[in-house]
């Protein structure tokens, strides 16, 4: 009987542990995924900056554009 309450603890205490680490685990990834998205964003948002100012000084195709074509050769050509 003591036996068996012992081993029910220790199960029990095994479970909540790797539940916790499954859930810290879980959090870590999500944490570090949410970082990398963010950098990745702002890296595009930034490399779109430099399109749009390449595409209004006209250095991409040699003249300026107005900005509704800016946008579109912007998104086709790059």
């Amino acid at each position: 009987s003591h036996f068996v309450s012992v081993v029910w603890w220790v199960t029990a205490l095994i479970i909540v542990f790797v539940l916790g680490g499954v859930s810290f685990f879980s959090h870590a990834y999500e944490f570090i995924g949410l970082r990398y998205r963010q950098a990745r964003a702002k890296a595009l948002l930034t490399r779109f900056d430099e399109m749009m100012t390449l595409v209004g000084n006209g250095t991409v195709i040699g003249t300026p554009l107005a900005p509704n074509e800016q946008v579109l050769r912007a998104v086709c050509n790059w």
